[in-house]
């Protein structure tokens, strides 16, 4: 939960005790609980509920899944992420460079969450010495210093999972070549792999044009993050995926819509 490591080193850094919960887990003496939620669903709704139930006035909550107004002070914002709170990312760092986007699809709460895209974050302070990066910016090449981040990351040979997806409609030849020289990864860091995006079944051919600039092979790992259940019928879908499975080396994570 990236929202939490921010107000944990602010808490640390005034000598405070904090520590992390996980499932049902429950702290008898806590003074404070902070819980960050990103989805409405009723599971979410309910973890909320019980954390309620048990620390009462003592729990500050926020996230998209809470209220889209809702942000943390500035100077709180701005520290480095505590990564004690996740050892368990070890050499690996979390965050984002750029948040926002420009387009206002009637399915994303982006937008109207985050606004137009700007850059609240550098390498230095990300990466805290790290050398790996999972990377949460919302449409990163919507940014117009994308290219110069990506020259970054080629420069500081960091491996990076572009998590949220990039957005292939922003692809030209010369960000083709570039991100080819970017060491993209799976989640896991354990092999090579990009994410892309495919909402609908508009400009197919536009996108297969873009997608041969990179020069892709069988042997690439090339993710498309699915979306269905918003405007597209089945037959739509199949589409999708038959395209999909036309491209060398391209494959498919589905994701239903889920109305906020």
């Amino acid at each position: 939960n990236r929202a939490l490591m921010t107000p944990s080193r602010h808490l640390t850094e005034q000598g405070r005790k904090v520590v992390l919960t996980r499932g049902e887990e429950r702290v008898h003496a806590a003074e404070s609980a902070f819980a960050s939620s990103v989805f409405t669903g009723a599971p979410s709704a309910a973890r909320l509920a019980r954390l309620r139930q048990w620390y009462g006035d003592g729990l500050a909550t926020g996230g998209s899944g809470v209220d889209l107004a809702a942000r943390l002070p500035p100077e709180i914002e701005a520290l480095p992420a505590d990564y004690a709170l996740y050892p368990e990312l070890k050499d690996t760092a979390l965050g984002f460079l750029t948040r926002g986007c420009p387009f206002h699809c009637p399915f994303c709460l982006v937008p109207l969450k985050e606004g137009p895209p700007r850059q609240v974050s550098d390498f230095d302070a990300l990466l805290q010495g790290r050398p790996k990066l999972i990377l949460l910016d919302d449409n990163l090449l919507a940014h117009p210093q994308a290219d110069a981040f990506l020259e970054e990351m080629v420069r500081r040979e960091i491996q990076v999972n572009f998590t949220q997806t990039l957005d292939l409609r922003l692809v030209n030849r010369e960000r083709a070549e570039l991100l080819r020289r970017v060491r993209t990864s799976n989640l896991r860091f354990t092999r090579r792999a990009i994410h892309f995006s495919l909402n609908n079944a508009r400009g197919l051919e536009k996108l297969r044009d873009k997608y041969e600039l990179f020069g892709f092979t069988r042997h690439d790992n090339v993710e498309f993050v699915c979306m269905y259940g918003f405007d597209t019928t089945l037959e739509q879908d199949v589409a999708r995926f038959r395209f999909l499975r036309s491209l060398p080396g391209a494959y498919v994570f589905v994701q239903e819509h889920r109305p906020v």
